[in-house]
């Protein structure tokens, strides 16, 4: 049976002979890292003339650009219909219409807004309707309401009043209005319509409790409690039963969210990131957490929460700790160490091994252990940065040799 390793060699190895391999390798890296460095160079030196050479043509295209937009502009005429002029096969030049004009279809906006939600994107204003029977009370309960004029004390509603209130009632043909207050109390809708509605208004809403929570706790405190700590520490536990460190928790991913509030598009990436990723991302100074996400590829929403959390701690400069064994695998604490393991089997004669194959299921083992071995051995020495090519062909001679003792044994099988 072919043997996969001649560790002769290796025995005979001494420390000046294990040095000079390391010595070896420490000049072939310092060569790699000359010879990238010299391609480094050479692809900025590539860079420095072809910015030279096309600079010159740019200035030029550009100012014939601006002289034919000028022409264009000056004789709108002549580009009615049609918009564009063709030049021969080489091109067409013209009026465009603005590519930011859309159409919407209108019996869409429900699935728009959706979309819009779903991903971030502010792409739709929510009108305001005013709730005028509850704007009423709030200014009979002498509340200062802006933007409301002077309130109409409550009379006797006209016949026209009473009839035009009468047409806005609520037919069980139409969806059910959704209560917050009722389902918040479990009474809920009749239909599986309002069911429907009901849900994917709570399910939203759960989505978004924390960064709509942690915006209205940190702008209190900015805006009301300036100053004032524990007076906004008590206003968050009375109000909302929040303290401790779900309170300031909330608060600095509101401060972070606030810091943002103005960039649309960056402040609806963070919006919809879960609690633990933004809280997370709160280690992270604000004015590094832009170059950050683009450092990840805009990946956040994609990524776990513990693969955030390291790329938070790479980051800021702190070291990312293994992951723990919790597999059984090599380095269990409650497992002799690997090396030893490996040690003790080296040590076996072949005669010794053998004697452990006493039938199939004592043969299957070795090999399956054996298969993992190799396989992890291989795995390692493939991916190299310069991977060992006498190593690697030594070990394909060996599997070959065994290859072909297989197939001899299968012949002898057919054969008999």
């Amino acid at each position: 049976m072919a043997i996969l390793q001649d560790n002769r060699k290796l025995q005979a190895m001494t420390v000046e002979d294990a040095d000079g391999l390391f010595k070896r390798m420490v000049a072939l890296k310092a060569s790699m890292r000359r010879e990238e460095a010299a391609k480094d160079k050479r692809i900025a030196e590539l860079e420095v003339r072809h910015h030279d050479a096309v600079a010159p043509l740019v200035t030029e295209y550009k100012a014939l650009e601006s002289e034919l937009l000028r022409y264009i502009m000056a004789h709108p005429e002549r580009f009615v219909k049609p918009r564009k002029h063709k030049v021969g096969d080489q091109g067409t030049y013209g009026i465009e219409t603005d590519p930011s004009s859309v159409k919407v279809d209108k019996d869409a906006l429900e699935l728009l807004k959706t979309f819009a939600d779903e991903h971030g994107y502010f792409i739709y204003q929510a009108e305001i309707k005013p709730i005028k029977p509850a704007i009423a009370k709030l200014c009979a309960a002498g509340v200062d309401v802006p933007g409301v004029l002077t309130p109409r004390p409550a009379t006797t509603r006209s016949a026209r009043s009473a009839r035009a209130i009468s047409t806005t009632c609520w037919r069980r043909d139409m969806p059910e209005p959704i209560n917050l207050e009722n389902l918040l109390s479990g009474i809920i809708p009749e239909t599986l319509e309002g069911k429907t509605a009901a849900a994917g208004q709570l399910v939203r809403i759960a989505r978004r409790i924390v960064p709509v929570t942690s915006l209205l706790i940190a702008s209190a405190r900015r805006d009301h409690f300036a100053g004032a700590v524990a007076a906004w520490a008590d206003w968050c536990r009375e109000n909302f039963d929040i303290d401790g460190a779900d309170r300031d928790h909330r608060r600095v991913i509101g401060d972070l969210l606030l810091a943002f509030y103005d960039d649309k598009a960056f402040f609806g990436q963070l919006f919809h990131l879960p609690y633990n990723k933004l809280l997370a991302l709160t280690r992270i100074p604000a004015d590094q957490l832009k170059a950050f996400a683009s450092h990840l590829g805009g990946n956040i929403d994609k990524m776990t929460r513990e693969e955030l959390r390291d790329a938070v701690k790479l980051w800021i400069g702190e070291a990312v700790q293994e992951p723990k064994n919790t597999d059984g695998g090599l380095h269990s604490s409650e497992e002799p160490e690997f090396s030893t393991i490996v040690h003790s089997i080296l040590k076996m004669q072949q005669a010794s091994l053998l004697s452990e194959v006493r039938d199939d299921a004592s043969a299957a083992l070795l090999l399956n252990g054996g298969f993992r071995l190799l396989g992890s051995a291989l795995e390692f020495k493939k991916h190299e940065d310069v991977p060992d090519v006498a190593f690697l062909s030594s070990v394909k001679a060996a599997l070959l040799d065994e290859v072909s003792e297989i197939e001899a044994a299968i012949s002898r099988a057919a054969q008999a």
